[in-house]
């Protein structure tokens, strides 16, 4: 759970910077305190689901949840390795289609 985590916040990061925003416009985005969005950003508290979902909203994220059955354990009926893929992802949201 940990390393999920830390691959969204690193994810948001990226994101928060290719925007151009400060935590200040990430914060005002979600109405809340400037800290709280330090205390995000820097793994100090654990998010839920929700908290995920605002954040990536605020940055033009796409959040992504999976699981597949763990490494080295065969389920019965499974022939072939599950590849790795990690637990929550993020894409960016294409922009929307301008009516102009």
């Amino acid at each position: 759970a940990a390393h999920a985590a830390l691959d969204f916040i690193v994810e948001c990061e990226i994101r928060r910077d290719e925007l151009g925003l400060s935590y200040a416009d990430v914060a005002k985005k979600l109405n809340v305190s400037r800290a709280r969005i330090n205390q995000l950003f820097r793994g100090e508290t654990n998010m839920t689901l929700l908290t995920m979902q605002k954040l990536a909203d605020a940055l033009e994220l796409t959040l992504v949840i999976s699981a597949s059955p763990l490494k080295n354990k065969k389920t019965k009926g499974s022939a072939s390795k599950t590849p790795k893929t990690p637990a929550v992802k993020t894409r960016a949201k294409k922009p929307a289609k301008s009516s102009v």
